[in-house]
């Protein structure tokens, strides 16, 4: 990403290239997120997005998930909906109580929780 080039700019091309592609695009998206749902967000998780996720969230809180069009095959979730998709995976992980064996792709991108 040049200089110049900021995730809002990045993302506001890609909507004007999916809306003359896709009839009806622009009406998947959800309004953006506030400043305090991305620090309530933060809050509950206990840690800070990287500065580029916070502003694409501030540009959309994700995408209607009965309409939206996917990246590279999966949804753009709101932040309310990645916390639930956290929340379930975590549940998950607290009753199998396992941790070890579980790899991310590239190794080592997905941090190991402290307990």
């Amino acid at each position: 990403m040049g200089a110049d080039q900021t995730i809002k700019t990045l993302w506001n091309e890609l909507q004007k290239l999916l809306s003359q592609k896709v009839k009806g695009y622009m009406g998947f998206q959800n309004k953006p997120a506030t400043v305090e749902e991305i620090r309530q967000f933060e809050e509950k998780m206990k840690l800070s997005l990287p500065s580029d996720l916070k502003e694409w969230y501030l540009c959309n809180n994700g995408e209607d998930l009965d309409y939206g069009i996917s990246i590279m095959g999966f949804p753009f979730l709101s932040i309310n909906e990645m916390y639930e998709q956290w929340k379930v995976w975590d549940d998950l992980r607290e009753e199998w109580n396992e941790e070890e064996g579980y790899t991310s792709y590239p190794d080592g991108h997905i941090k190991r929780k402290c307990t």
